[in-house]
């Protein structure tokens, strides 16, 4: 059974990044790097507006309670460090962050509403700027980026109202294909499928194998992220303000969850994101607080 080992909550001080930018609702705009070695703090990227800002916040050690109906309390923290990534300019509002496999060299992608994408190498501070290779429909709405787990120079970016999905190879645009209903998320699947990348669209994802680039499958999802450590078990978390972990009942048609803890936020999630490798998440909620959770099997 995955549990939790800290959950803390820490509030962005306002001179910081002010009142966070409205966005689409399925926009995710925060990433999360791990401490290292069971450090005591770790870095949150978010964006808001047009700008992108990194935050060191504290992990205290300290128990994690249960509140009523069995959610769990988080504990407070604080943020240490606060600062506006200057290598990181963009022209329209930020959609979405992505953070590279943390094996490789830290490299963090961001994609505006227009489609427009920037990969900064964090560690050296420098960065290369894409544009879409056509302007699709000529109207700002959700985008979304992803690297791929286990080549970083390979990023996707999908573009909702173009219903595109454009693969670039470092600042080379690889090729682009075109989706039935306008996307709203995407992300590659781990483990088995490395090179299978999941885009939902309404009500429902599809399956599509890169080096072939032509539809796997399809079926009914909501907002989840399985657990690096319990391949059947996964986080879950909708566009209120309550996120959920459990069994993942494969055997039920309609993929139903057996849960088995939940904390809410103070607010209505602007996004939330978890790394590769562990079972650490982080989410920013929308009257500007920052939510940590670590859990172990």
């Amino acid at each position: 059974m995955v549990r939790a080992r800290r959950l803390v909550r820490a509030t962005i001080p306002r001179h910081v990044v002010g009142l966070p930018s409205p966005a689409t609702p399925h926009s995710r705009r925060v990433a999360v790097q791990a401490p290292i070695d069971g450090g005591e703090a770790c870095n949150v990227y978010i964006a808001s507006a047009s700008r992108i800002y990194r935050l060191k916040a504290d992990l205290p050690c300290s128990s994690v309670l249960e509140g009523k109906e069995g959610l769990l309390v988080p504990s407070d923290s604080r943020i240490l460090e606060a600062e506006k990534l200057e290598h990181c300019p963009h022209r329209a509002e930020v959609q979405c962050i992505a953070l590279s496999n943390p094996s490789q060299e830290a490299l963090l992608a961001s994609v505006d509403s227009y489609g427009h994408l920037m990969v900064s190498k964090l560690s050296k501070g420098t960065s290369y700027a894409v544009s879409p290779p056509d302007p699709g429909a000529g109207e700002g709405g959700w985008a979304g980026c992803v690297f791929s787990p286990h080549q970083p120079s390979l990023i996707t970016v999908a573009r909702g109202f173009a219903k595109s999905i454009d693969i670039y190879d470092r600042d080379v645009h690889v090729r682009t294909f075109h989706t039935l209903q306008c996307p709203t998320a995407l992300t590659f699947l781990h483990g088995a499928a490395p090179s299978v990348l999941a885009i939902s669209e309404g009500p429902q994802y599809l399956g599509l194998e890169m080096r072939g680039a032509r539809p796997e499958f399809s079926c009914k999802v909501t907002g989840i992220a399985f657990s690096a450590t319990k391949q059947s078990y996964v986080f879950a978390h909708g566009l209120d303000y309550e996120v959920a972990g459990g069994e993942w009942n494969e055997d039920d048609f309609e993929g139903t969850i057996k849960r088995s803890f939940g904390f809410r936020g103070d607010s209505r999630w602007l996004g939330m994101d978890k790394c590769l490798d562990k079972d650490f998440l982080a989410g920013w909620s929308e009257n500007g607080s920052i939510f940590i959770g670590d859990f172990e099997n």
